[in-house]
């Protein structure tokens, strides 16, 4: 999801690119453990994995505590995070993670819009035809997918 270019890779550049490395794994261990482990149990890891994980990198002496609207904010955000979760959980156990993939791709859609109503950012023609490949990647593994399942259901 990076642009590439001349400039050096900077920690957020890395810090992107090893999240979607644990998003990845998390989807991988999400759908290998959904047939031992609860739902609730796997969307409990996953809320509390980053947190501990956050708390490890907090500077103390720049860490301003949250007023009650960010301790609200923050409730909410965790609310949604793990109904978020147990729909992406569930789905898992249900489908392949294949099938799964070109539908998170909405979060590039989201996020857009996110950056727009909070930030202000407007996305350039190369953030669009970024997103854009990456879609019709994801949409063709699944139309390979289901072509490679239809070329086997036939040979039966």
């Amino acid at each position: 999801m990076l642009r590439p270019g001349r400039g050096e890779l900077s920690f957020a550049a890395i810090a992107v690119l090893v999240a979607a490395a644990c998003y990845a794994c998390q989807a991988i261990t999400a759908r290998r453990l959904g047939g031992t482990e609860s739902t609730l149990a796997l969307s409990f890891y996953v809320i509390l994995g980053p947190l501990a994980v956050s708390f490890a990198f907090l500077d103390e002496s720049t860490w301003l505590a949250p007023d009650l609207t960010g301790w609200v904010l923050m409730v909410i955000a965790a609310t949604c995070s793990i109904i978020a979760w147990v729909g992406f959980i569930n789905g898992y156990r249900a489908v392949s993670p294949a099938i799964l993939a070109p539908l998170e791709y909405t979060a590039l859609v989201a996020g857009a819009i996110a950056g727009f109503l909070i930030w202000g950012e407007i996305p350039d023609r190369w953030v669009v035809l970024g997103a854009l490949i990456i879609m019709a990647s994801g949409v063709f593994v699944l139309y390979r997918g289901e072509a490679r399942k239809a070329d086997r259901e036939d040979a039966v």
